[in-house]
Order: structure tokens, then sequence, then C-alpha cells
């Protein structure tokens, strides 16, 4: 069986950031929930990753049974 570790990595001006979690353990889900709801909150965009590594469908909602997604600070115009 496929393990249940998830990812989500978070690209900003620090770097990326990775969070991983396990859709079997409740609190990493929770944990991994909160950043997501955080970084949405600071206008970050979120994209469900596949597994060549390809954007995929922009994400609203956590997700916490998706493989991979990516967090991205929003464009700001110039």
């Amino acid at each position: 069986q496929v393990s249940g570790r998830r990812e989500m990595r978070v690209m900003d001006g620090t770097g990326d950031t990775k969070v991983i979690w396990s859709s079997e353990n409740a609190d990493e889900v929770a944990n991994a929930r909160k950043t997501f709801d955080e970084l949405r909150a600071k206008r970050y965009l979120a994209f469900r990753v596949n597994k060549l590594g390809n954007k995929g469908e922009q994400m609203s909602a956590f997700d916490p049974e998706a493989e991979k997604m990516i967090l991205i600070p929003a464009m700001v115009g110039g």
C-alpha cells in the first residue's frame, strides 16, 4: 500500500519550505491545514501537483489527501 505521506511546498522570498504530513495522522493534518489556511489568507495561490511535478488545478481549500501541493505568493502588478 502507498504511504500516506503528503507534501506542501511553500515558495517565497526565503526559498522553499516543505510541510509534510501523513493523511492518517490527525495532528499532522491539522497543522498542515492551519499552514495552508494562513497562507491562503495572505493571498498565496495553491496548486495541486502531479507525480511529475507539473502544476495542476488551482486549489481554494485544503485537501488532506492531495499527494503534493505548491503554494506561491500572488504576483503583484508592476
